[in-house]
């Protein structure tokens, strides 16, 4: 019975021979790259590059003769059938995770401490649903003249020898000033090719935080109510 191992076994010995007749690498041919030329995995690779390539070269023709509107940020190829290019601009959203560059604007109740401050973040589904595991680091660029860098880069993270742990039970209010921008990153860990654990991060993004009564910020976090609310705030919550 033939089967497709057999098959691609028969087409590997066919390219050896070839290599051979035409003084080429016979070595370099495996089962596994035999693979990939029958399944038109390579073919779709280098198609691909004549496309990309193709599409650098239009670019480069409308910006030396100002033929058309060069392409901006997008565009789309499609080649089912034909060939049809569609270029599209897409808008960057100031607030986003990934592509925003401005610092987001995160407001804080002035009596909570910064351990408080990481388990909402931790816990919050909106703006930081992504930081499961988030870092915390000092906006070195932005200290002001009469401030010396401080001891350690981090103010908080999961390993304790690299912060000031004394600063997880203090308020934010004696930590940062009305308006201080930090830095926020996640650790990931991911694994390379020899299967060995290595530490990446997501983007960084520039946090500028803003205090205010915990009262007046819990009208917006109802879900931290019962457990950071006195029995005032919640009152002033409920007739709200």
């Amino acid at each position: 019975m033939v089967t497709m191992k057999k098959i691609l076994k028969m087409i590997m010995e066919w390219a050896k021979e070839h290599a051979v007749k035409f003084s080429l690498d016979d070595k370099a041919i495996n089962y596994r790259l035999t693979q990939g030329v029958v399944k038109r995995i390579i073919p779709a690779i280098a198609s691909t590059n004549a496309c990309v390539s193709a599409a650098c070269a239009n670019e480069a023709f409308k910006i030396v003769t100002r033929i058309y509107h060069a392409l901006e940020n997008f565009s789309n190829f499609a080649g089912n059938e034909g060939c049809f290019s569609s270029p599209t601009n897409n808008e960057r959203n100031v607030s986003c995770l990934v592509c925003g560059g401005e610092a987001l604007d995160v407001r804080f109740p002035v009596c909570r401490t910064l351990e408080d401050f990481v388990h909402y973040i931790k816990k919050d589904k909106d703006i930081f649903q992504f930081y499961h595991t988030p870092i915390l680091m000092w906006d070195l660029d932005n200290l002001g003249e009469d401030e010396s860098e401080p001891e350690y880069d981090f103010i908080f993270t999961s390993n304790t020898k690299m912060m000031d742990t004394t600063l997880l039970k203090k308020p934010m209010s004696e930590i940062f000033k009305n308006g201080d921008s930090i830095i926020l990153t996640q650790k990931q860990n991911k694994k390379n090719e020899k299967g060995e654990v290595v530490i990446d991060c997501i983007k960084e993004n520039k946090i500028r935080i803003t205090f205010q009564p915990l009262s007046e910020w819990l009208h917006g976090h109802q879900e931290f109510v019962d457990e950071w609310g006195t029995d005032i705030d919640k009152l002033a919550f409920k007739k709200s």
